[in-house]
């Protein structure tokens, strides 16, 4: 990885209820259009449990979902991190994790349960 972080959104629920779109620092944006899903939290097969996490390549685009309840208790809620790039999985919960430290620290233990390659 290169120094400089690189693009990196968040998909999911931040301090309440309701799944959004944030770039670093919390703000609430708009869906890119620049990344290669439609939506990031419906496309994608996702683990139920807890921390249980998938990872998947598109279009030089890496998406990160991890299972997430500890906002929204809704069985198959989740937190997504879509990263601008290819990254592994423990590059790209590197990157969420620099870029986003209250998400996931609020998510707890996370394991890499699924490698989804289209």
């Amino acid at each position: 990885m290169s120094e400089e972080t690189p693009e990196i959104y968040f998909s999911g629920c931040w301090n309440q209820v309701g799944h959004f779109v944030y770039i670093p620092g919390g703000k609430r944006v708009r869906r890119n259009t620049t990344w290669p899903w439609k939506y990031l939290d419906s496309e994608q097969l996702h683990p139920q449990g807890q921390g249980d996490a998938w990872l998947t390549h598109k279009a030089g685009w890496t998406a990160l979902g991890i299972g997430d309840q500890s906002v929204d208790n809704r069985p198959g809620s989740n937190s997504v991190f879509a990263i601008r790039g290819i990254y592994d999985f423990s590059q790209a919960l590197c990157l969420a994790r620099m870029s986003f430290p209250n998400v996931v620290d609020r998510i707890g233990l996370i394991t890499l349960v699924e490698v989804i390659e289209k």
